[in-house]
């Protein structure tokens, strides 16, 4: 985890001179009387990390008056340089500038990075997706200062959820949930705009419709009509056992004639579609092969797997069995021969000579060896061998288990090739249109000989009824009639391709509906159940610290407001059940120890997540005496998982913070920084550090 090891600030806030101050220590306690430059060093940590003071924006009275540079160096640019430290080893942030500019300049392992790469890889180096994110997390979440402790409370719903899942992990439900949101918002608009298009043609067809009938009734009666409609009504008797037609009675009827010409440039189109997709499946089919692919049982045979591999198994088992009982004899006799050897003496009881143990032990151990090792050596060599058999026939059955997925995948392509095939036979024979009918084959199949006959009857007939209808041309109203029904049929055309792309469009559209809306939802689930799991956290901390004597547990809520997540803060009465908002109930003490709670809370829920320190800047604001003893003790709690700074100008907080966080374990260290005055070139600075080394605190001073 990254660590603050220590700052030089020059030309900044109340740093007239160049002043560095140590910070590598688990906490950092600063003390000191109000105006003494302990906020200036607050800000110069958050200056190094964003290039921005958002606090002091409040406080200007001209755009262009200067709050960073200090007073007493007017002219030059503020310089401050961070030390810190992570795994990876030493990392220096120096960024100098003014309050309108500002340059980062980042080292780390022997490489210098400048701009805005350095500022990338600053906000990645202390958990953050970005350097914005950097920013609104120190100014929210990581720098508690004195006059906004209650700056969590006052985030709003969306802030506080935002932040919550970034905290725990759960950031990117938030990227997917404004991208269900953003598609769902494109395709409806798509969807909207297809809906005007086709609206528009289709009032563009009435009106040309209705200019169309007026032009056709003026040439309705022209005898000459007469020679076209029978070349129609000749061709459509040549190919009556393909085709049907309704041809109109007399020659005037233009409109059924128009109508008989679209139905025909229809159906050959359909035709033609169903041709190119049949042809399309017959040569798949021809892929596949002719070879016979029976119907499978995969059940039976994965049973009949299974069963061969549990043999297998038991046989392996058992075979380990058998080691392992060889083992065990060979311990006990090894067991009984050690045994022995204690109870032997140094003289030997009959022929007084000296008895040698390791000798003894040794023949013991010979004599109990082949009758036990070579058994456990077959053993074994029987376990290695069912090993290699086992993996074997894995081997085997994974082939067989690849071989029957395929067959079944092959079988299966067959089915559906020859169920399109089949519905395209039924296509054929049940394709009719209001002047026009294919006339149904019988039979199982449809040859090609059969559809290309049918294509050439209906160009056939098509080129008729259009010259028919070219012949209308040679009146006095033909040329504005052809003009007219062209555009009719070029905004027919326009409005079928227009409804089309209005029905992809809106079942897009209602696909995104049902993502973002599944998006919002399972969102909603996951952040409740966080919640479940992290609630108890809040309600910790703020036990900790005296809270309200009925509203005694502290948590958040989860919920969904016109299509996004929000959390809201809440207390609850466990004896009674009652929730309510902490800014109904509770005094202005106890909202402070209410925002002090979610601050800390979220500092320790975070894990690797959040920064790795915690600020805190003359936290004890409208706190009382049990408040502030309960403070201390957190503190105590909290710098075991987060370097902490904390500020105070009370000087008895500061001995009894002091106490709390003298170390207890070795390698553990306070650091205390006294800013016991100020003058114009800054504040004198002292400090001390304890140490725990062994058993041993050591006290080291400046």
């Amino acid at each position: 985890m990254m660590k603050l090891q220590g700052i030089e600030a020059e030309a900044f806030r109340g740093f007239r001179d160049a002043q560095h101050m140590p910070l590598d220590a688990d906490a950092v306690l600063v003390t000191g009387g109000n105006g003494v430059g302990k906020t200036s060093l607050v800000d110069a940590i958050m200056w190094a990390l964003t290039g921005t003071l958002p606090h002091l924006t409040k406080w200007r009275r001209r755009q262009n008056e200067e709050v960073v540079v200090n007073r007493y160096r007017e002219g030059d640019i503020a310089r401050v340089e961070l030390e810190l430290l992570d795994g990876d080893g030493p990392v220096l942030v120096r960024r100098t500038g003014n309050s309108f500019a500002t340059s980062l300049l980042l080292s780390r392992n022997g490489s210098r990075t400048t701009g805005e790469e350095a500022e990338i890889e600053l906000a990645k180096l202390l958990g953050s997706r970005s350097p914005a994110r950097l920013a609104e997390s120190l100014e929210q979440w990581g720098v508690l200062r004195q006059d906004e402790l209650r700056g969590v409370l006052n985030a709003t719903p969306a802030e506080l959820h935002s932040r919550l899942r970034e905290l725990l992990g759960l950031a990117v439900l938030d990227d997917f949930e404004s991208a269900a949101t953003a598609l769902h918002k494109g395709r409806k608009d798509a969807a909207a705009g297809a809906r005007m298009r086709v609206n528009a043609s289709r009032q563009e067809i009435k009106r040309l419709e209705s200019d169309v009938a007026a032009l056709a009734a003026s040439i309705r009666d022209e005898s000459w009509i007469a020679s076209a409609h029978q070349a129609i009504t000749h061709a459509a008797d040549r190919h009556r056992q393909l085709i049907q037609l309704e041809i109109p009675a007399t020659a005037g009827e233009l409109d059924a004639l128009r109508a008989l010409l679209v139905d025909l440039r229809g159906a050959y189109d359909d035709l033609r579609r169903i041709q190119t997709e049949r042809s399309a499946l017959l040569a798949q089919l021809a892929r596949l092969g002719d070879r016979p692919i029976t119907e499978l049982n995969p059940e039976e045979r994965h049973a009949a797997r299974l069963a061969r591999a549990e043999v297998a198994a038991s046989a392996l088992r058992q075979a380990q069995d058998s080691l392992a009982a060889a083992r065990r004899e060979l311990d006990q006799q090894a067991a009984l021969a050690s045994a022995a050897i204690p109870l032997l003496s140094d003289i030997c009881p009959v022929c007084r000579q000296p008895i040698n143990h390791s000798d003894v032990e040794r023949r013991l151990q010979e004599a109990i060896a082949p009758g036990v090792r070579e058994p456990m050596a077959a053993a074994q060599k029987r376990v290695e061998d069912v090993q290699l058999a086992n993996a074997a026939l894995e081997r085997e059955l994974a082939a067989e288990q690849s071989a029957d997925e395929a067959a079944l995948a092959a079988l299966n392509e067959r089915k559906a090739i020859d169920q399109r095939l089949a519905e395209l036979r039924d296509a054929l024979s049940d394709r009719s249109y209001p002047t026009i009918r294919l006339v149904a084959v019988d039979g199982p199949a449809v040859g090609e000989e059969r559809i290309t006959a049918q294509l050439d009857a209906l160009r056939e007939l098509g080129q008729a009824v259009r010259s028919y209808l070219l012949v209308a041309e040679e009146s006095k109203q033909g040329p504005a009639l052809a003009t007219g029904e062209q555009q009719l049929t070029e905004e027919r055309t326009k409005v079928r391709f227009a409804a089309e792309e209005l029905e992809r469009l809106a079942r897009l559209e209602g696909e995104a509906e049902l993502l973002a809306r599944a998006v919002r939802e399972a969102g909603v689930t996951v952040t409740q159940e966080s919640l479940t799991a992290v609630n108890p956290k809040f309600a910790d901390v703020y036990q900790r610290l005296a809270p309200h004597p009925t509203f005694t547990v502290l948590g958040l809520d989860h919920e969904v407001y016109r299509n996004r997540g929000r959390t809201l803060p809440r207390l609850e009465d466990p004896l009674y059940q009652v929730s309510v908002n902490p800014g109904a109930v509770c005094s202005v003490g106890q909202l402070n120890v209410v925002a002090l709670s979610y601050f800390l809370a979220l500092a320790l829920l975070a894990g690797e997540r959040s920064l790795p320190f915690v600020v805190l800047d003359d936290p004890l604001q409208s706190l009382d005496d049990a408040n502030v003893l309960g403070f201390a003790d957190f503190c105590r709690h909290l710098q075991s998982e987060r370097q902490i700074l904390v500020t105070t100008h009370d000087y008895r907080f500061g001995g009894l913070l002091e106490r709390k966080l003298t170390p207890r374990r070795p390698g553990r260290s306070t650091l205390i920084l006294d800013f016991a005055s100020w003058d114009r070139s800054g504040p004198v600075v002292r400090w001390h550090r304890r140490e725990r080394n062994g058993q041993l605190e050591v006290l080291a001073d400046q």
